[in-house]
């Protein structure tokens, strides 16, 4: 559906709402956190990470936000499932103070308690960058069995130097984990 709209007596086409979905071996499933989602970014509740929505540069409803903590996702895929890949999508919108994690960490397991590191992902987009940034930290390995994994993204902590909240906490948002 496309708008049509009038400003200052021109014709204006608006572009439409925009939301994309993804569907992957992670979809559905539970999400646990080692540290709590801050409670003014509900989005769409405890599974927002794997509930299919993926997030737009307008940070709020699809995004879970850490202020000063570092994202620790558990999800358990309930049975053993071959994967060859993990993703994690962040965004950077340095105006609202929220900025990409240093890094991004990929561990599975089989049992729940011992811990396999796949992958650790460094951040590449300077904190400087004032674009607003929606990037996916992707992981890509042989294809093993797993039926738990766990997503650490590292909060940078404090608002770098040269920002308006220079010395006060980061936030880190945080959209779906797709599994393939």
């Amino acid at each position: 559906v496309k708008a049509i709209m009038a400003l200052n007596n021109k014709v204006m086409n608006a572009k439409p709402a925009e939301q994309s979905f993804t569907f992957n071996k992670a979809t559905g499933k539970t999400v646990v956190y080692a540290n709590a989602n801050s409670r003014y970014y509900p989005a769409n509740g405890a599974n927002t990470l794997t509930d299919g929505f993926r997030g737009t540069k307008n940070i709020g409803k699809q995004w879970h936000a850490f202020n000063g903590t570092d994202l620790v996702a558990t999800i358990d895929l309930r049975t053993s499932t071959t994967v060859g890949s993990i993703t994690l999508a962040c965004i950077q919108n340095w105006g609202q103070w929220v900025f990409l994690p240093q890094w991004v960490k990929f561990e599975v397991s089989e049992d729940g308690i011992n811990f396999k590191e796949l992958k650790t992902i460094t951040n590449s987009i300077p904190v400087a960058e004032r674009d607003t940034q929606i990037k996916d930290f992707t992981a890509k390995f042989a294809e093993q069995k797993v039926k738990i994994i766990r997503v650490t993204a590292k909060n940078l902590g404090q608002c770098p130097q040269g920002h308006p909240g220079e010395n006060q906490s980061a936030w880190l948002f945080v959209d779906e984990i797709m599994v393939e």
